[in-house]
């Protein structure tokens, strides 16, 4: 199995510390198109924009549907510290969020489990797994033992 993962992407609309995230990201799909077409699955985590603005979710998405994938490599997201959940939430509703309204969902490939997890904590730039998380990961894990056992 070919995984092509991407992380911190970090889009803004303007250059912040002398890098241009919007065309380092326009560089990695071509990259992908032209080098990794034949990857199973691409996954892209957070933090997809520095500052989680509606503007930064923009661009991204715009970014990602210029660069035309084909429709087996469009990628799973994931939201990261830097990112804003109820933002991304309104940018991405197709994204599978938990009975909490968090965005973690797990994903099955095969015979292997991808969980993706939400560790965002609004107001820090800090990883956050609260009970709820934690529990709903506990769960998870739970189940997927369960299955394998079966």
């Amino acid at each position: 199995m070919k995984i092509i993962h991407l992380s911190d992407t970090h889009i803004n609309p303007e250059i912040l510390y002398n890098i241009n995230a919007q065309d380092r990201f326009r560089f990695a799909l071509d990259h992908i198109k032209n080098n990794h077409i034949d990857a199973d699955h691409f996954i892209i985590t957070g933090d997809l924009t520095h500052f989680g603005n509606d503007e930064s979710y923009q661009i991204f998405i715009k970014i990602l549907s210029n660069a035309k994938l084909p429709d087996h490599l469009f990628p799973k997201l994931i939201l990261g510290n830097h990112d804003n959940r109820e933002n991304f939430k309104k940018n991405f509703p197709n994204t599978k969020i938990d009975q909490n309204g968090f965005v973690q969902y797990l994903e099955k490939y095969d015979e292997n489990t991808f969980i993706f997890l939400d560790t965002n904590l609004a107001g820090t730039d800090a990883g956050h797994l609260c009970e709820k998380r934690q529990q709903w990961l506990i769960k998870i894990l739970e189940r997927e033992r369960n299955n394998k056992i079966s």
